[in-house]
């Protein structure tokens, strides 16, 4: 059955807006960071992005976006 372009849009947007491949990258070149300056006990980083990494990618770089894309594009991850 074919969905109609708003529905394909919809889902696009909502799939854009998911934490995906570069915001893994980034929260791993966040946590390695974080290790390698001492701030951030290498278990604990390891323990972060193996148990909830899109959770743990909310809370230490969506806040770099603004409160405001944060918001806006905050859909149950």
């Amino acid at each position: 059955m074919p969905t109609s372009m708003e529905s394909q849009l919809k889902i696009i947007v909502l799939h854009e807006a998911r934490p995906g491949s570069t915001e893994k990258d980034q929260l791993e070149k966040e946590l390695h960071a974080g290790a390698c300056d001492g701030n951030l006990p290498l278990a604990d980083a390891q323990h972060r992005i193996a148990s909830n990494w899109v959770e743990c990618w909310g809370q230490h770089v969506a806040p770099g976006y603004g409160p405001e894309w944060t918001a806006e594009n905050h859909h149950g991850w």
